[in-house]
């Protein structure tokens, strides 16, 4: 890699990414019973801002660490719906409304409560 200040060329940093999932998966440094993807580094630029929206980092955060000049890029193109990000909406959904729905429901009284 040059040290000298001229720019790195992309061929490199993708030839070296491919390597270093492949020593990880020879490695073992993998998940349980799956192997690394072969994946294109700028791939993997998306998986990442991806993560971060899973874990609850806001967009305007996201948006600053990818360098994009608008949010809508950010949205748009780099953070993608997920199973996971929806399965957490519905279950949050389903807990507040559980919460709302015990404050409106009333249950009818009951014969001791109305002093009969």
């Amino acid at each position: 890699m040059p040290d000298d200040g001229r720019p790195i060329q992309p061929q490199y940093l993708s030839r070296h990414w491919h390597k270093a999932i492949k020593r990880a998966n020879d490695a073992g440094l993998s998940l349980p019973d799956t192997q690394l993807p072969s994946m294109r580094l700028h791939d993997a630029r998306h998986t990442h801002f991806t993560h971060l929206a899973e874990l609850g980092v806001p967009l305007h955060a996201i948006r600053a660490r990818a360098g994009h000049a608008s949010i809508v890029t950010t949205e748009t193109f780099y953070v993608h719906a997920t199973e996971a990000a929806d399965e957490r909406a519905a279950l949050t959904l389903d807990d507040v409304m559980g919460k709302v729905g015990s404050n409106l429901v009333t249950r009818p009284a009951r014969n001791s409560e109305l002093g009969s």
